[in-house]
């Protein structure tokens, strides 16, 4: 992966998480389960990419 590449890509999930955390801000839940809930989002969107990533380096070799 080039490092364009990954600036790329971390600046989307960057993008991805303020908007995650602006739309679990807008659900009627208590502070500490909005909290866990990005964090469960956040998480499954890291595995992702790293699952893409990993994949692509498959490809490569």
């Amino acid at each position: 992966m080039t490092p364009e590449r990954l600036v790329r890509d971390l600046a989307f999930m960057a993008q991805q998480a303020a908007d995650v955390a602006a739309h679990v801000d807008t659900l009627p839940f208590c502070e500490a389960r909005r909290k866990d809930m990005l964090a469960d989002l956040l998480k499954a969107n890291i595995l992702a990419w790293q699952k893409s990533w990993r994949e692509q380096r498959k490809l490569r070799k």
